[in-house]
């Protein structure tokens, strides 16, 4: 109870309160919307409130950058992780490179000399003087350690005599059809099988 000039007077009810903050609030939104006397004081008080807000938002934003740096820490290990197997799968794939590699070396090394023609193949390095003739059966001689000596190689089908150049132009046909397979295999003459086993 309130005494007002030696009265009691009752607080006003809620109903009462209300009526009297809607009826101020709509007075307040007129008077802000036709002469907009209101703004001064909102940006007074964005002014003075600007401080709470900006404290108000540290936890957030202390918060979410430890959140982004345990998850960018997460992703850079995600990402190392990947890279290491990468790296071991490119490092398996280099090593087979190598060896293939040196697996062709090898196998260039083994070659008598081609034309791209798998029926023709060249002699290089012998003269007019060398003993050789159409027809001649080229055997290997065994002194290079890859061959086996005797070995038929190739038969002479052609021989050019140039008098402007050093050596002749000697063409053979192989004795192995070479367009069958990229590679052959080797069976070097061994010991004498055993008695009551079969050579095959």
């Amino acid at each position: 109870m309130i005494n007002v000039f030696g009265r009691s007077v009752g607080a006003p009810s809620n109903f009462t309160r209300l009526i009297l903050l809607s009826a101020l609030s709509v007075a307040l939104m007129i008077l802000d919307h036709r002469g907009h006397h209101l703004e001064k004081i909102r940006a007074g008080l964005n002014v003075l409130a600007y401080p709470i807000q900006l404290i108000a938002s540290v936890p957030a934003y202390v918060g979410g950058s430890i959140g982004d740096f345990f998850t960018t820490r997460g992703t850079l290990r995600q990402d190392n992780e990947k890279l290491l197997a990468e790296r071991q799968g490119l490092n398996a794939k280099v090593q087979q490179f190598d060896a293939l590699e040196e697996e062709n070396a090898r196998l260039r090394r083994m070659l008598v000399f081609g034309t791209g023609d798998p029926d023709t193949l060249k002699v290089p390095y012998l003269t007019s003087a060398s003993d050789i003739k159409e027809g001649d059966l080229l055997v290997s001689s065994g002194m290079g350690g890859t061959f086996p000596p005797g070995y038929p190689v190739a038969q002479v089908s052609r021989i050019v005599n140039d008098p402007n150049e050093a050596f002749l132009a000697i063409a053979a046909k192989p004795a192995a059809q070479l367009n069958h397979g990229k590679q052959v295999m080797l069976i070097w003459r061994g010991a004498a099988p055993k008695s009551g086993a079969s050579a095959k």
